[in-house]
């Protein structure tokens, strides 16, 4: 699965351009230690006590854990 699939699917899912780290847990059935993980390093958007992702960051991470 490419990153603009993954991101598709996503958006398909959320309807929005950003995602907490819950969401991406849900999404992914992961749990909140290896959903930070993942996504450790990636930018986001502070928003309250959350973090915001933008879906093409969040896709392109996928796609890159998953080529290791």
């Amino acid at each position: 699965m490419t990153s603009t699939e993954i991101k598709r699917q996503l958006m398909l899912r959320y309807k929005k351009d950003f995602l907490s780290l819950s969401e991406i847990g849900r999404a992914l059935g992961m749990g909140a230690d290896k959903t930070r993980d993942l996504m450790s390093g990636v930018d986001f958007l502070p928003s309250g006590r959350e973090k915001r992702y933008l879906i093409s960051d969040i896709a392109d991470r996928i796609a890159e854990m998953r080529r290791v």
